[in-house]
């Protein structure tokens, strides 16, 4: 089994860096700033403000009201086993929904060969295969 990739908030940084051509340090400061914008905007806006980027995705933000529903399980601590209820409370989520543009790219990815696509996400089964990004970067 290949193994998974995860992008890091470092690798972000790299990569704002080597394609706007700036300093890394500079490109740090551009991604916690773009972050904590984004952070503080979904803490502060009511149920159902969005956050459109464009070609890339939107952001909308819901609340959930509570609910129970039955889980089949152990307790942890106890190790007992049965049939337990789990509740929630009242909690903000937000949904992303990618833009065309980086859906056509997901695409164009997953139509290469050494990608797969499961309910989990994307998995690259060749360690050798690469993603685009876009724009591509100066040289």
């Amino acid at each position: 089994m290949a193994r998974k990739k995860t992008v890091t908030k470092l690798d972000l940084v790299r990569m704002t860096a080597r394609i706007s051509g700036v300093r890394l340090d500079d490109a740090d400061k551009i991604c916690n700033a773009l972050f904590a914008t984004l952070r503080q905007y979904i803490m502060d806006s009511p149920a159902g403000a969005k956050i459109d980027i464009r070609d890339f995705g939107v952001f909308q933000i819901r609340n959930k009201g509570p609910y129970t529903a039955p889980v089949l399980n152990r307790l942890p601590k106890s190790g007992e086993k049965g049939e337990f209820v789990l509740e929630t409370f009242h909690h903000r989520v937000v949904k992303f929904k990618p833009g065309i543009l980086l859906r056509t790219s997901l695409r164009k990815i997953l139509e290469a060969p050494g990608w797969e696509i499961s309910k989990r996400g994307i998995t690259a089964i060749n360690p050798e295969s690469t993603v685009r990004v876009y724009p591509e970067p100066k040289e």
